[in-house]
């Protein structure tokens, strides 16, 4: 069970720094 709970974790994760650096880089763009 813990395995499954770090892996959810950790995609959630990349998702969530996935859409800062999105950001970031929009940032940077403009």
């Amino acid at each position: 069970m813990p395995e499954a709970a770090t892996t959810e974790l950790g995609q959630w994760s990349l998702q969530i720094w996935t859409a800062v650096l999105s950001c970031e880089e929009e940032k940077r763009t403009i």
